[in-house]
């Protein structure tokens, strides 16, 4: 080898060194960072696969529990409607519990039409049942009383009739002797005799003066418990007591005469004469005037 070759030489095989060298070296500097900064970044991994298991777990859960939700909302919802079902049937039953609550009710005494009802009752003017309601009953025994205690036929109840059934008294019988039907033509009003004294008073509407209802004593020979349709118009539970002259229930009973002969009374007061047994066949009918 020259002297001029062997520097390069030594130059180059100085540089084979150096390379081998640093070519050993680098994996392990490599090898080592990568674990170091491994660690770090397994950790971070698994932290995130934590989280993320977590976050997936949480959103399970999440998710169960919003699904839950609904499905327990559904069956809330399902279980609604028998729940208003239930309540819509306590509310079918209310009106029930509130008609029977109302039934009873308690009348005041001091009321007008109930105070008038009371007194007229009692005098023996058949007012119909005591319920505070000026109806078609209460009117007929309003204008009886009128008619025999020389009044206006008005039929009203008011303060001014109140303060005169206060001080009136019970109509006496004609024959308090014998029990039957006194017809008075003068008044146009029948007088029910039992046990010696008058029960009851009816407004009444006999013949007019072309078809008069002749007076005299008389005996109910027949009676129909229904409707008759007659020539002349429908009687109504007819009892008759002087050949085809009778007593009868009619849709109209003026405060004057109106009839063709028959006398007249409000469906209500044939009811009544029927329901409690009076006049039966052989019962006494006077009309007098």
């Amino acid at each position: 080898m020259s002297r001029r070759t062997k520097p390069f030489a030594l130059a180059i095989a100085a540089f084979v060194l150096l390379v081998s060298s640093c070519a050993s070296a680098e994996p392990t500097t490599t090898d080592t960072l990568d674990c170091e900064a491994a660690e770090p970044e397994s950790e971070s991994t698994t932290t995130e696969t934590s989280a993320a298991t977590t976050r997936s777990t949480s959103t399970m859960t999440t998710q169960s529990t919003t699904a839950a939700g609904p499905t327990t909302a559904e069956a809330t919802t399902t279980t609604e409607p028998t729940t208003t079902a239930t309540t819509e049937a306590t509310t079918t039953t209310e009106p029930t519990t509130t008609a029977t609550t109302e039934a009873p009710t308690t009348l005041d005494p001091n009321d007008m039409v109930v105070r008038a009802q009371i007194l007229l009752t009692d005098l023996g003017y058949w007012p119909g049942p005591i319920d505070g309601e000026p109806g078609l009953s209460t009117s007929h025994a309003v204008i009886a009383f009128q008619k025999l205690n020389g009044l206006p036929t008005t039929g009203t109840v008011d303060t001014n009739l109140v303060a005169v059934l206060e001080n009136a008294e019970r109509p006496p019988a004609q024959d308090p002797s014998r029990p039957g039907l006194e017809i008075d033509l003068s008044h146009q009003v029948a007088r029910l005799v039992v046990d010696g004294a008058v029960r009851w008073v009816f407004d009444i509407s006999t013949g007019t003066p072309a078809t008069p209802t002749p007076p005299g004593e008389f005996a109910v020979t027949r009676q129909i418990d229904g409707y008759r349709v007659a020539p002349l118009g429908t009687l109504y539970r007819p009892k008759y007591f002087n050949g085809g002259i009778a007593l009868h229930g009619y849709s109209s009973v003026p405060t004057t005469p109106a009839s063709h002969g028959c006398v007249r009374l409000t469906y209500p007061a044939m009811d009544l004469l029927w329901s409690e047994g009076h006049l039966p066949v052989g019962g006494r009918v006077t009309v007098y005037r």
